[in-house]
């Protein structure tokens, strides 16, 4: 019989321990010469789980090269995917292709698609691996949360209205006061009623902070400055 290994990593993988690569890599090859499958390929992503699968081009690659008899291997079923409905098309297309899911940590994938018992174990570790990638979600918003309550910068381009400080391995956002004057000018305008035009047209017209102002750099400062927040943090 012959096998196809897939694994993936995603950019949480360094803290999801035993789930590297290499890891998943040996105990699918060992799985493998255990029952004396073939390895017929080794595919890998590094994306997230919830990643559809357009944006997973080695699973699609390795989906192609199934064939009747195949055996379809994964480390756990949440590399296969995290969300519920999207491994439940990726398992309709190994069954479609006549292959065989299997996953080494077990999962009740090597089971007949008859047995219920194995169906429903199936479906709770696709549904608990789900309820992982909210938690992580979650998780990574609030620790951004409080990183940016302590004024640290959280990655990306610096903000209009701010500096960067570094201060050892944390970077520290140091309002800016031309530009604090100019976010709370646009706040003002706006709560007046002025359009979104007329206030680029006024900042152009006396060249505020020395740059061209355009609409979408206006929308994207009120986006993140809603008038309640803004106001509710300045009185």
């Amino acid at each position: 019989m012959r096998t196809i290994i897939y694994t993936r990593v995603s950019t949480q993988a360094q803290n999801e321990s035993g789930l590297g690569l290499e890891a998943q890599q040996t105990e699918c090859k060992l799985y493998a010469k255990r029952f004396e499958w073939e390895i017929g390929g080794i595919y890998t992503d590094s994306v997230s789980g919830a990643s559809e699968i357009d944006k997973r081009p080695e699973l699609l690659n390795a989906l192609a090269e199934l064939k009747r008899g195949d055996v379809f291997m994964v480390y756990k079923l949440d590399r296969l995917a995290r969300d519920g409905a999207l491994a439940a098309i990726i398992e309709r297309e190994i069954n479609r292709k006549g292959a065989t899911l299997v996953s080494v940590c077990g999962e009740g994938t090597a089971a007949d698609d008859d047995d219920l018992g194995a169906f429903v174990q199936k479906r709770m570790f696709t549904m608990f691996a789900e309820i992982e990638r909210k938690m992580i979600q979650t998780r990574t918003k609030q620790a951004l949360k409080a990183k940016r309550a302590k004024g640290e910068r959280t990655g990306g381009s610096i903000p209009f209205g701010y500096d960067v400080d570094t201060q050892g391995e944390t970077q520290i956002l140091i309002p800016n006061q031309a530009e604090q004057d100019t976010i709370k000018e646009i706040m003002t305008e706006r709560t007046q009623g002025a359009s979104i035009r007329l206030i680029a047209d006024k900042l152009n017209d006396k060249q505020a902070n020395g740059k061209v102002w355009h609409q979408t750099a206006i929308r994207r400062i009120m986006k993140r400055h809603s008038v309640e927040n803004y106001w509710g943090a300045t009185n």
